[in-house]
């Protein structure tokens, strides 16, 4: 498992098998599936490049630590697939916009930009 930190060096999440989960590391907020970072409810909201998730302004949400750490999920880790999968059967649109990447920080917090799209579904 690695760790996405924000801006400041605080913990935004973690990463497992593509799967971003919560700063608590118990519940899925989105995925990785190829450059493509999608949300809760399975719309793309950022790219993941260079070790760094942007969100779809092209400003920075979150790096990727480059070290694991050792968390233990194992006794959860069949429900945080299934989370998984839930999230990839609402993917529709596999098309990313070409983003032109910044180098400042965006003021949203990773898990905002995970859960903004299921917000906003009525």
């Amino acid at each position: 498992m690695q760790v996405f930190y924000n801006h400041s060096g605080d913990i935004e999440g973690y990463l497992i098998e593509k799967l971003i989960l919560n700063k608590k590391a118990r519940q899925v907020m989105g995925i990785i599936l190829g450059d493509i970072v999608y949300g809760r409810n399975g719309e793309p909201v950022g790219k993941f490049l260079q070790h760094v998730i942007y969100n779809t302004d092209g400003y920075k949400v979150a790096r990727l630590s480059e070290d694991s750490i050792f968390t233990s999920v194992n006794n959860y880790m069949n429900l945080i697939r299934d989370e998984g999968w839930d999230i990839i059967k609402h993917i529709t649109n596999h098309y990313a916009h070409w983003l032109r990447l910044k180098e400042e920080w965006s003021p949203q917090q990773l898990e905002e930009i995970l859960t903004q799209a299921e917000t906003a579904v009525v």
